[in-house]
C-alpha cells in the first residue's frame, strides 16, 4: 500500500516534514495527533509509532488493515522509475488539496501523476492552488520558483516560496492575485527560455513582482543548483532586479542579470520621495499601536499603510517604476522608509485611530466592506447607508475578503436557520449584532455540542457574516507571536475544535476580549519591543466547554448547539449557496437593528452592572432593539453566567472540596495552613489524590482569591487576614446548601423566534 493511501484511512493527518506525518492514533481516545507515520530509510515500509504506547496491529486493526499493508509498493511499477517525491499541495485552510507524485527515471526522464485526498488519481474537478499557500497567505515576503523541488530548497533556506503545479506550462486563475496581493514577490526564474517566459506570466499577473537572476548558474540551472553550490538567500536579497522590458525573449537569461541604469541611490531615494509627495503623502502614528504610517492618494481614495512593511515596500517600487521606468534598489526603499518612519516619530505626527473591519468616527459607526472603491456602511441613530469614503479609518490585511452589499429592511432573523441554537436566542442575536459596534468590550461564545451539531459550520457562518476572510476558521498556534499578529488581523476569531486552553492562551484571549496591553520582542529585532492593543470579538469551539479559567469564563457566553437529525442535514456546498443568498438580509437586519439600538442605548441605565458592563448594556440596548426584547436578554444573560460558573465550579478540585467542607457548617474559622490540611486529607479520602489541591498553604491562598467570585455566587464567601502566627480565613456559608440546580432549558424557548 501507498503511504498517501493509508494516510487516508485516518484522521487529523498533518504533515511535519518530507514523508512524515502526525495524525489521531484510533486504537486509544486520542484528543491530539500522536500517532507518528512515516517511511523506513529504504522508503520500502511504512513506519506506525503512538507516543502513546499502542501496538501498530491494534492501530491497524481500528482502519481494517494488516502489517502485510505497511510495504510501500510503487503503483506504477515501472522497473525504469529510479525514484519517486510526492509534493502535498494544501488549500488555504491547511487541508490536504491534493499530492503531485515526480517519478525520476533510469534514463533521465521524469514524469508526474496528481491524486486526490479520496485517492483518486488526477484532479478530476479539482481547481489547482499554489505549492505552500497557508504559508503564503501569512508571509509578506514569497519567492516563486518553477518547481516544488525548487521551493522545497528555499523553504529549507528559511524562506516561503511558491510555484504553480504544471511549472512553466501551469495556467494562472484569477483566485491567484487574492494571495499575493500586498506582499513583496520575488521570482527566481531557471536558466532558460521557459523560466524566462514563466516568470513574465508571473509578472504579467502580479505587478509588483520582481525577477532577480542567480549568477553563474549553468544553462537549465535552477535556484537548487545555486543554493546547492553553497549560496545563501541572504546573497540572493543582495542581488539587482531584472528590468524585464530590457531582456530579449529570443535569447536565454544570462547568467549575469543586467545592472540597472538607476543613477546614484541618492537620486532614487529623492526621486521615491518626491512621487509620494505627489501622491499626497500623509504621515501619521496609529494610536493602537504606537506604530508610523503613511496615507496616500490613490485613484480617487486612500491607501494606508503601515511604512515598515512588505506592502509599503512593494507599492514604492510599483509607483517607482509606473513613474521612471526603471527599478528601484531594495536598500534605497529601505533607506526611504526609514527617513519617513523618523520623519513620523519626531516631528510631532499626529495619531489617529485605525480600526479593523468596524469603527467609530463623527458620532457613527463604519463597517468597512472591504471592496475595491473603498465603500463603507455608515450607521448613525437615522439609520445605514453605503458610502465611499477617503476617510483615515481601517487598516487593511491581505486574507481580508469583500464583503457582500446588504439590503435594506433585512432580516437578522435568518442566521438562526444556520446556527442551531439549543435556547437563549434572544442572548445569541444580541451577541450577534454587538460584534458591529466598536470600542466596546464583547462577550466571547464558547460553541460546543456533541458530535455533529454542525459547531465548525455554524463558526465558519458567523466568520462570513461578521469578518469574511480567507481563513474560514483559525487555528491555535503554539508560539506568541502567531497568536498576537492573529489577533491583530481579525476582528472576528473563531478557534476551531479546540481540546484544551492553556492558563497562557487564556490569560491571552482575557486581554484581547478586554483591551489590554501585551508586549511582545517585535520581529526580526533585538532590542525593540512591539505593543499589541485591541479588542476583538472571539468564538471557540469543542465538543465541551474548553474554557476552564474563572476568568475566561466570566468574559464569555455559552452556546450549547443541537445535534443536527439525519433527516435534517445537507450538503455543505448546498448550505453555504443558501447562506450566500440569505446574507444580503442578514446584513441588512444587523444593521437595522443595530441604528435603532444606538437611538435607545443613551437612555439605558440598568439597576446591576455585571463584569461586561459594556456589552450587556448595549446587549440591552439591541435587545429592546429587536422589539422589547432587553428584559429577557438580561435574563438568559444572567442565566448563562450562573451556567458558566457551575461548569467551573464542578471541574475545579479546590471549588467542590471546599463546598463539601463547609456543607454543613455556618462558619469557620482558622488558618490556611489548617484548611489546607482539611482539604488535603478530603481529597486523599474521596479518591481525587493530595494533586487535586495545591502543593502549599501560600498557593491555596492564591487559589481561593482566583475563585472567590465563583464562590461567593454559591454562598461560600471568605476573608483572609494576615497574622502574627499566619494567614487567618473566615468562611460563611451563607446559603448552608449544594450547589444550585443546572439551568433548566425552557423547552418553549427553543422554538421561539424573536418578534420586531
Amino acid at each position: 500500500m501507498k503511504i498517501q493511501d493509508l494516510l487516508l484511512k485516518f484522521q487529523g493527518v498533518k504533515q511535519v516534514s518530507e514523508n512524515q506525518y502526525m495524525a489521531i492514533c484510533p486504537a486509544h481516545d486520542d484528543h491530539s495527533p500522536s500517532l507518528s507515520i512515516g517511511l523506513s530509510k529504504d522508503r520500502k515500509q511504512i513506519l506506525l509509532n503512538c507516543f502513546a504506547g499502542c501496538k501498530a496491529e491494534d492501530i491497524l486493526n481500528n482502519v481494517g488493515l494488516k502489517l502485510k499493508d505497511m510495504y510501500d509498493n510503487d503503483e506504477r511499477n515501472e522497473t525504469n522509475t529510479m525514484s519517486k517525491t510526492v509534493y502535498t499541495y494544501y488549500n488555504a485552510d491547511g487541508s490536504i488539496a491534493y499530492t503531485k507524485n515526480r517519478f525520476d527515471k533510469a534514463d533521465g526522464k521524469k514524469s508526474f501523476s496528481f491524486v486526490r485526498p479520496n485517492g483518486e488519481k488526477g484532479l478530476g474537478d479539482k481547481k489547482p492552488v499554489p505549492y505552500n499557500l497557508p504559508e503564503v497567505i501569512r508571509a509578506q515576503k514569497v519567492y516563486f520558483v518553477e518547481g516544488e523541488k525548487c521551493a522545497d530548497a528555499v523553504i529549507q533556506a528559511g524562506r516561503v516560496a511558491t510555484t504553480l503545479n504544471c511549472g512553466s506550462g501551469s495556467k494562472w486563475l484569477s483566485e491567484y492575485q487574492d494571495y499575493f496581493m500586498g506582499k513583496e514577490v520575488v521570482i527566481l526564474p531557471d536558466n532558460d527560455k521557459p523560466g524566462m517566459k514563466y516568470a513574465k506570466k508571473i509578472v504579467e499577473n502580479i505587478p509588483n513582482a520582481k525577477i532577480v537572476c542567480l549568477p553563474g548558474l549553468p544553462p537549465k540551472g535552477d535556484v537548487y543548483d545555486w543554493l546547492k553550490a553553497g549560496h545563501s538567500m541572504e546573497e540572493v536579497d543582495d542581488l539587482p532586479y531584472l528590468d524585464i522590458l530590457e531582456q530579449d525573449e529570443s535569447t536565454e537569461l544570462k547568467s549575469e542579470p543586467q545592472k540597472r541604469k538607476s543613477g546614484k541611490n541618492k537620486t532614487q531615494e529623492n526621486t521615491l520621495l518626491e512621487i509620494l509627495q505627489e501622491q499626497g503623502a500623509t504621515l501619521f502614528i496609529n494610536s493602537e499601536n504606537n506604530e508610523p504610517y503613511i496615507a496616500l492618494r490613490q485613484n480617487k481614495h486612500l491607501k494606508v499603510m503601515k511604512i515598515e512593511s512588505g506592502e509599503f515596500n512593494t507599492y514604492a517600487s510599483y509607483v517607482y517604476r509606473e513613474k521612471t521606468q526603471s527599478g528601484l534598489k531594495s536598500e534605497n526603499t529601505k533607506q526611504v522608509a526609514l527617513y519617513l518612519k523618523g520623519k513620523t516619530l519626531f516631528e510631532n505626527s499626529k495619531k489617529v485611530k485605525l480600526y479593523n473591519r468596524v469603527g467609530k468616527a463623527e458620532n457613527a459607526f463604519w463597517y468597512d466592506l472591504r471592496t475595491e472603491d473603498w465603500k463603507f456602511v455608515k450607521i448613525t441613530e437615522e439609520g445605514w447607508e453605503i458610502r465611499e469614503e477617503d476617510k483615515i479609518l481601517f487598516d487593511r490585511y491581505n486574507h481580508q475578503k469583500e464583503q457582500c452589499l446588504p439590503r435594506k429592511n433585512g432580516d437578522i432573523q435568518k442566521i438562526l436557520k444556520y446556527i442551531n441554537i439549543k435556547n437563549q436566542k434572544t442572548l445569541f442575536l444580541c451577541w450577534f449584532v454587538s460584534c458591529f459596534v466598536p470600542d466596546i468590550v464583547h462577550s466571547a461564545i464558547i460553541v460546543f455540542g456533541e458530535k455533529g451539531a454542525a459547531k465548525t459550520t455554524a463558526c465558519t457562518f458567523l466568520k462570513k457574516a461578521i469578518d469574511p476572510s480567507i481563513v474560514k476558521t483559525l487555528s491555535l498556534h503554539k508560539d506568541m507571536p502567531s497568536k498576537l499578529i492573529g489577533l491583530q488581523e481579525h476582528w472576528f476569531l473563531p478557534f476551531d475544535n479546540l481540546s484544551k486552553i492553556n492558563q497562557d492562551t487564556s490569560d491571552l484571549f482575557c486581554r484581547a476580549i478586554t483591551g489590554e496591553a501585551v508586549q511582545s520582542r517585535k520581529l526580526y529585532t533585538d532590542d525593540e519591543s512591539h505593543f499589541f492593543l485591541f479588542k476583538r470579538c472571539l468564538a471557540i469551539n469543542g465538543i465541551n466547554n474548553v474554557a476552564n479559567s474563572s476568568d475566561l469564563l466570566d468574559r464569555s457566553i455559552l452556546l450549547e448547539l443541537s445535534r443536527v437529525d439525519e433527516e435534517d442535514r445537507r450538503e455543505l456546498t448546498e448550505l453555504e449557496q443558501e447562506f450566500e443568498e440569505d446574507l444580503p438580509d442578514i446584513l441588512g437586519g444587523v444593521f437595522d437593528v443595530l441604528s435603532k439600538a444606538m437611538r435607545i442605548y443613551p437612555d439605558v441605565h440598568l439597576r446591576k452592572l455585571p463584569r461586561m458592563a459594556d456589552f450587556c448594556r448595549w446587549g440591552y440596548a439591541i435587545g429592546e432593539a429587536l422589539g422589547g426584547q432587553g428584559e429577557k436578554f438580561l435574563s438568559e444573560y444572567n442565566a448563562n453566567r450562573e451556567k458558566s460558573n457551575y461548569e467551573l465550579i464542578s471541574s475545579d478540585s479546590v471549588a467542590t472540596l471546599m463546598i463539601d467542607f463547609m456543607e454543613n457548617k455556618r462558619e469557620w474559622k482558622g488558618l490556611v495552613s489548617e484548611l489546607w490540611n482539611y482539604l488535603r486529607t478530603a481529597a486523599d479520602e474521596t479518591g481525587l489524590g493530595t494533586r487535586a489541591v495545591p502543593p502549599a498553604a501560600n498557593a491555596l491562598s492564591r487559589k481561593l482569591n482566583e475563585l472567590h467570585s465563583n464562590l461567593k455566587n454559591v454562598g461560600i464567601n471568605f476573608t483572609i487576614k494576615s497574622t502574627a502566627k499566619g494567614s487567618l480565613i473566615t468562611i460563611e456559608n451563607e446559603k448552608i446548601s449544594q450547589l444550585p440546580p443546572y439551568i433548566q432549558e425552557d423547552k418553549e424557548d427553543q422554538d421561539e423566534e424573536v418578534e420586531f
